[in-house]
């Protein structure tokens, strides 16, 4: 971010503006969420919010929201799609496809909360029961299916934590929650003794994996989709910066000589 915001290379900034106009575009509040995650985190590790640059930012900010405001109506429906999760005025259709997706999520969580007890000690896996899908398919063909069986038995939860517990229980949970833990501590490493000519990309690493750790549990995530994300910037990391460097040990102290007093020898 430090370098996006250096003013005497614009064509950074004009890149940076690019990929949020894509993230606008697409028409998916999810892509826009984990955009701003990753800049806001990554500006905070590089310490610009202890800057002016904060305040000039938010000034700046609050004029191009004041302006985007007053006419966003006239936005495409794809933009307003995307910024629909602020309290902003965007168009009544694009309001209702918005609610009525986040509806859908909620009815789904509703069926399947309940069944976690049922995979707790052993996930469900990715198998797909004949018999279910026949369902499902009737279903929507009555146009009776109101929270779309088809993602619920291809485990499309549209949620991080519900698309590991279901397939792998408790113990798979467990044990991706240690990859994260383990992943933010390399990086962190990485970040804060890595090699000073790969601190750039190291902090952009960190403040990735972050932001995509905390969205994929608070936001939007599924395992099979961006479990590839995770791996790949850990092992990117690694070819980068190479396993971390032991610390160092301190010097063996000699042991303490006990004092004793020589046998006395009667001659």
């Amino acid at each position: 971010m430090r370098g996006v915001l250096d003013l005497r290379r614009p064509m950074r900034l004009f890149l940076f503006f690019l990929a949020a106009v894509g993230c606008l575009e697409s028409g998916y509040r999810s892509v826009l969420i984990l955009f701003m995650m990753t800049a806001a985190v990554v500006f905070v590790l590089e310490g610009l919010h202890r800057t002016r640059i904060l305040a000039v930012l938010a000034a700046l900010g609050l004029v191009v929201g004041v302006v985007c405001v007053t006419q966003l109506e006239k936005l495409p429906l794809s933009v307003q799609r995307s910024l629909s999760f602020l309290p902003v005025p965007v168009d009544p259709l694009v309001r209702q496809n918005a609610e009525a997706s986040s509806q859908w999520r909620v009815e789904m969580w509703k069926v399947i909360v309940p069944e976690i007890p049922n995979y707790l000690l052993k996930g469900k896996g990715y198998a797909l029961d004949p018999n279910e899908m026949e369902m499902a398919a009737l279903a929507d063909a009555s146009h009776q299916d109101t929270y779309s069986m088809g993602s619920l038995l291809t485990g499309a939860y549209h949620n991080g934590g519900l698309s590991i517990i279901i397939p792998f229980g408790l113990f798979g949970l467990l044990g991706f929650v240690w990859l994260l833990g383990a992943g933010l501590k390399y990086l962190h490493h990485n970040y804060r003794h890595g090699d000073p000519a790969l601190r750039q990309i190291n902090t952009f690493l960190f403040g990735a994996f972050l932001a995509k750790s905390v969205f994929f549990f608070v936001v939007f995530g599924a395992l099979y989709v961006d479990f590839y994300f995770f791996t790949g910037v850990l092992g990117f990391a690694v070819a980068l910066n190479g396993p971390p460097a032991p610390r160092p040990r301190q010097a063996d102290q000699p042991l303490p000589v006990p004092a004793f007093s020589s046998p006395v020898v009667d001659v």
